[in-house]
């Protein structure tokens, strides 16, 4: 095909003798015949100018309409266009009425003062049903082998270059790739609402991956994963935000709950891989931290009736604001010789982060071959900072006499004396003993 003079007709004139004219010209070329050099033969003849729009539309319907600009005309007359819609929407929004009078640095771009393409419109308040001014929808009917961002069918894509990435000698500047800016008086407002659902499957509001990356590698140095509103349908659980400072992993779909103790439903999690800690939020108003590399090793903090209560992942309560004593069966031990039988009563209360009270009630019923000193397995290991002498005090119930308790560093047990060093007990008699200790 080639340009038919006859098709092409004045819309528009300008007042004056320059500005934008406006033609029409009919046509079944497709785009790529109506671009080419010099397509519009003797273009100055027919009254073309550099500039000028051309509207093209199809004779017989065969083709989809276009809007061409007329890019150059060449010493013979003939003029040569190109396809820039956004050339017409500029020098249009530049004479747009500016409606946004509050002071922002986007302020700008959320009156489309600069904008390539523009979509404007008005919706009345008065509309019963939802209305949307860009609408846009897709219907998938394939399925891959794997979730994952790489197999995902997107309904809308935006992405922002800076040129020169990923060189390190590229300009400085921020680039943004969607910006959302709203105005309300008297009525509700929302920068983005959001409803998803699903049959059978794992759905989040927002998931989001954000690396540090090295320029010639492109290995991730620092790394962060969001999630917002996650349901799981098909292993049953939920959770409301999920943060994970995580490195080199999140290439496919992420999934917050790999690493929880014991199922995954709760309002918060933020983990960090690095300090291997994570706090989550359960969804009994519970917090659980737990190291991120070994999940089974777990606290749960909760408060209750203004009670703060802290518990291990066996349930045990290990740091109350109020303290609990906890039950625990001392054996009885001496340093030299064999204890034949005893009874032996212990508890503990936790004061403050490592440091405990311990009391201890044992009767020494057949004392064997035992000597040197007696000997009280301890609840946990002690702190391998020093020696704690003098620490532990208590007395012989028979004979009234004084014994004192001595832990040393990573110690298991407290050993008891008398003042003298001597053994503190015989058979048939019965020692109490309490003391405080730091544990490991």
């Amino acid at each position: 095909m080639a340009f038919n003079p006859d098709r092409l007709s004045l819309v528009v004139q300008p007042i004056g003798e320059n500005g934008m004219r406006w033609f029409d010209y009919q046509s079944d070329d497709n785009g790529d015949v109506l671009l080419g050099t010099d397509y519009f033969q003797n273009a100055k003849d027919h009254g073309l100018r550099i500039y000028d729009l051309i509207f093209v539309s199809p004779e017989a319907g065969a083709v989809e309409p276009y809007v061409l600009v007329v890019d150059s005309i060449s010493d013979s007359g003939h003029a040569t266009a190109v396809e820039k819609l956004e050339n017409l929407e500029r020098e249009i929004i530049k004479t747009a009425v500016q409606y946004d009078k509050q002071a922002a640095y986007y302020a700008a771009t959320a009156n489309n003062a600069d904008a390539a393409i523009k979509i404007s419109g008005e919706l009345t308040e008065e509309h019963t049903t939802a209305k949307s001014l860009l609408h846009l929808q897709q219907v998938n009917s394939g399925s891959g082998a794997e979730s994952g961002p790489a197999r995902a069918g997107y309904t809308f894509s935006a992405a922002a270059f800076k040129a020169g990435y990923p060189s390190t000698a590229a300009a400085d500047g921020e680039i943004d790739t969607t910006l959302l800016t709203f105005r309300q008086v008297n009525g509700d407002a929302a920068a983005i609402l959001g409803n998803g659902a699903i049959i059978n499957g794992f759905a989040a509001f927002a998931e989001a991956t954000t690396q540090s990356v090295d320029p010639v590698s492109f290995a991730a140095k620092h790394q962060m994963q969001i999630q917002i509103g996650v349901v799981n349908d098909r292993d049953g659980g939920e959770y409301g935000y999920n943060a994970a400072k995580t490195v080199g992993e999140g290439g496919t779909a992420f999934y917050g709950f790999s690493n929880a103790p014991a199922g995954w439903d709760y309002g918060l999690r933020l983990a960090h891989k690095g300090k291997n800690q994570v706090l989550q939020r359960t969804s009994d108003a519970a917090l659980i931290l737990f190291e991120f590399d070994n999940p089974a090793n777990y606290v749960t903090m909760k408060v209750a009736s203004g009670v703060l209560t802290i518990a291990d992942s066996g349930g045990a309560i290990v740091s109350p604001a109020s303290p609990v004593p906890v039950n625990y069966t001392p054996t009885a031990t001496a340093s030299s010789g064999t204890i034949t039988t005893s009874s032996v009563l212990g508890r503990w209360t936790q004061l403050a982060d490592k440091m405990r009270f311990v009391s201890i009630v044992a009767t020494i019923t057949n004392n064997g071959t035992g000597a040197g000193a007696l000997r009280f397995t301890l609840p946990a290991t002690a702190s391998g900072s020093g020696v704690f002498t003098a620490h532990w005090l208590g007395r012989n119930l028979n004979t009234g006499v004084p014994v004192f308790g001595q832990i040393v560093a990573n110690g298991t047990y407290v050993s008891i004396v008398l003042a003298n060093n001597a053994y503190p007990v015989a058979s048939g008699e019965t020692i109490y003993l309490s003391g405080t200790y730091e544990t490991a």
